[in-house]
């Protein structure tokens, strides 16, 4: 029962970033392992399926319940604060799952279109069969489907600052897929058997964190919401931090709620997911668009080599999000407690360290690129050319 409390607590921002941020290098290191585990068990064409199956349903997850975890991760603190977060929970889980069921069911219907634009190549090389292209299709879509929920879930925990619950949550999927996903290849060697997998486990996962997650709203109302529960669920301060707290700390107004009302919060919630949704749909799409080029042009086997490529350079780009979530979730909180002088240190100090920590770990892997290329399987290592390009993407 400790153990699970623990789980389901907050933390401060620097036990945070110490729990977080091992958790996704964890994570993003059982990453690469299945990108050259899925390499020597899956040919060129199929693991070129594979990686457009997944940018399919990347896009999908953004798109399907209209960008609406960035809005939980804003808006779950707010209402935590006020005490109103259970209402806020039993509100939200149904507006998104109804928005991203009915987003998905015209997708299915549009799937032969989607499929055609995706997975077509206009050479002769390797060329695959469009039911099999169909078929990875709604592969795809039921993962963007499970895939949007995920980030829901994980959206509603960062704002609450559960990360230990986030941590467990992305290591335990991870982990699951590496294996599943090789005993998946091992029986079927296709790349809609990777897709089956990767749906199964993460259908698992979410089964399990949806649990996890209402009995941990249920006990943050239960004591109170907000600062109450944080003096049960959140580990002290030092004492450095709060005379840092105290020498910040504005008044706000006069102690009367402030920001969106409960009736108000599905609407302000997918509003604030839809303005991040189009840049994060821009910032996708520029990502992905070479890699879309290279299928269309010169077929999937040779997509399959620059996709291992794209997602060896990704691990990154993660990285810094990571570290860029975790910080957010602490300014905002900040802010809505009126101590604004700190928030904006702390988001100045930490896009610095960010950003410098990014450029650094480029170079590296720019400069020992001719090494660790030599894991791959030889028939990928042509790949090796994009490897300055695709990083300082």
């Amino acid at each position: 029962m400790a153990l699970l409390s623990r789980l389901l607590g907050t933390s401060s921002l620097a036990a945070s970033l110490g729990l977080y941020l091992p958790a996704v290098i964890c994570q993003k290191a059982l990453g690469l392992l299945r990108v050259l585990l899925f390499a020597y068990l899956l040919g060129q064409v199929e693991y070129g399926l594979w990686a457009l199956g997944m940018m399919l349903f990347q896009f999908a997850a953004a798109m399907l319940t209209l960008g609406s975890n960035n809005g939980l991760v804003r808006y779950a603190s707010h209402f935590d604060v006020q005490n109103r977060l259970l209402e806020f929970y039993r509100r939200l889980r149904w507006a998104v799952l109804g928005v991203g069921v009915a987003l998905t069911a015209v997708a299915f219907v549009g799937s032969e279109p989607i499929a055609y634009g995706v997975f077509s190549s206009r050479s002769e090389l390797a060329r695959v069969p469009f039911d099999r292209q169909l078929w990875v299709c709604w592969a795809a879509l039921g993962n963007g489907l499970a895939v949007a929920i995920y980030h829901n879930l994980l959206g509603f925990a960062m704002g609450l600052r559960m990360y230990r619950f986030v941590a467990a949550l992305e290591v335990s999927f991870s982990v699951l897929f590496t294996v599943v996903g090789a005993a998946a290849l091992l029986l079927v060697n296709s790349s809609l058997a990777v897709l089956s997998a990767h749906l199964a486990v993460l259908v698992l996962v979410l089964i399990v964190g949806v649990v996890l997650l209402d009995a941990a709203v249920r006990r943050r109302s239960r004591l109170g919401g907000g600062a109450a529960a944080e003096k049960v669920l959140v580990e002290p301060p030092s004492e450095a931090e709060e005379l840092a707290t105290a020498a910040v700390t504005i008044d706000v107004s006069n102690g009367e709620a402030t920001g969106p009302q409960q009736r108000g919060a599905v609407r302000c919630v997918f509003s604030f997911g839809c303005v991040s949704l189009v840049g994060n749909l821009f910032w996708q799409a520029a990502g992905y668009v070479t890699f879309w080029m290279v299928n269309r042009r010169y077929g999937t086997g040779a997509a399959g080599v620059f996709g291992i490529f794209l997602l060896l350079s990704q691990p990154i780009l993660f990285l810094a999000n990571a570290a860029w979530t975790v910080l957010f979730t602490h300014v905002a909180r900040r802010w809505e407690e009126g101590k604004r002088r700190m928030a904006m240190m702390s988001l100045e100090t930490g896009y610095k360290a960010v950003t410098l920590s990014v450029l650094a770990l480029a170079v590296i892997l720019k400069a020992t690129a001719p090494l660790w290329v030599k894991i791959l399987p030889e028939s990928y290592r042509l790949g090796l050319a994009t490897v300055g390009g695709l990083l300082m993407y």
